[in-house]
């Protein structure tokens, strides 16, 4: 059963071979790593690139473009309108509130009631 080899061992064992040879591409140095049981894989050869000061040394601005610059004198859309929630009840502060609201509750459960007995006498074909 192989045992750990941390991740830092690995960079620097790659680090020390890119050292000899910048130029190894990453099957040399998968095998200098197989030799000594260690996992060589892209982003390890890149940590050692990088530890070396192999790696693309530009400031990101001279990369490329990227996502350009916002243009500050550009107007923003204007902001969506939130359509204003209904409320399932009125304030019931009030007694009288409180009233209307049960009124109401049983008007819409006896509109309710008469469309279920329509939606049933149609589906017994009276």
């Amino acid at each position: 059963m192989k045992s750990y080899i941390p991740r830092s061992e690995t960079i620097a064992l790659v680090a020390a071979e890119l050292k000899k040879n910048s130029d190894a591409t990453m099957d040399q140095l998968r095998e200098v790593g197989k030799a000594e049981g260690h996992n060589v894989y892209p982003l390890i050869a890149g940590l050692a690139r990088k530890e070396l000061g192999l790696g693309n040394t530009a400031p990101a601005a001279e990369r490329g473009p990227g996502r350009p610059k916002r243009d500050p004198s550009a107007v923003a859309p204007p902001a969506r309108q939130r359509r204003a929630r209904q409320t399932a009840a009125p304030a019931l502060g009030s007694v009288s509130g409180f009233v209307e609201y049960v009124q109401s509750l049983e008007a819409e459960v006896r509109s309710l009631r008469a469309i279920v007995a329509k939606i049933g006498s149609l589906i017994q074909g009276r």
